[in-house]
């Protein structure tokens, strides 16, 4: 469910900054410069979150570290996503391992939802790819400060937004309900470079040829 829900996020919040080059991957993700946002996760996933982004989000470093119990079995991860100018990365921190893909590949099944579309036909399409799911805006509220729109998806899934940022987010899957919240946010900070790039000691796999066959690289979307 959460890996549906920020995809659809993804997908509406996109739609105006996609029209203006064709392609996912030059455009603006967010519309702030920089920024470093930590977050604490809770529910049946406890744990933290991290976000360090530069050039309006075209650099992005994510790394999530959390434990989930389920039915009394936890299971640790320690995660860090990367996406740079020319590639994504997943990388799992606790086996020293992951995997890249080049980013026209990673970002080629949402090009090509909009391929060969009109600028109207565009918005048609979300437009009705959100009433499909239920999707809607309900308002807004106050996190950190900051006044965002909150964005409702099917039942009980909110996500609050903050110049197309996800700064908090409820996720509900029958009786459990899981939340982001964020703990601090440092604006336009100076992120260093090296932060957009992957550890040393990594045994890392290019799985780019593998991403042309599949429906994209799951870069920025969790399991649950």
């Amino acid at each position: 469910m959460k890996k549906m829900m920020f995809s659809l996020l993804f997908l509406i919040t996109g739609l105006a900054m996609f029209a203006q080059n064709g392609s996912v991957k030059d455009e603006k993700v967010y519309e702030i410069k920089s920024g470093i946002i930590a977050y604490q996760i809770d529910g049946m996933t406890k744990g933290t979150k991290t976000l360090w982004f530069d050039d309006y989000g075209r650099l992005q470093c994510t790394r999530t570290t959390s434990t989930t119990t389920l039915m009394g079995f936890s299971t640790k991860e320690d995660k860090l996503e990367i996406r740079t100018h020319e590639w994504v990365y997943i990388i799992n921190m606790i086996d020293k391992t992951g995997t890249k893909a080049k980013i026209e590949v990673a970002m080629a099944p949402t090009d090509d939802m909009y391929s060969g579309l009109s600028d109207s036909e565009k918005e048609q399409f979300v437009e009705q790819t959100k009433a499909s799911l239920n999707v809607h805006e309900s308002g807004t509220g106050v996190v950190l400060g900051r006044t965002c729109k909150i964005m409702e998806i099917g039942q009980g899934n909110k996500v609050w937004t903050y110049k197309n940022i996800s700064l908090k987010s409820e996720v509900q899957m029958g009786t459990i309900k899981m939340t982001e919240t964020p703990t601090s946010f440092d604006e336009n900070a100076s992120v260093p470079a090296s932060k957009f790039e992957p550890p040393a000691g990594i045994q890392i796999e290019d799985v780019t040829e593998m991403m042309k066959q599949m429906d994209g690289f799951g870069f920025g979307e969790d399991e649950e």
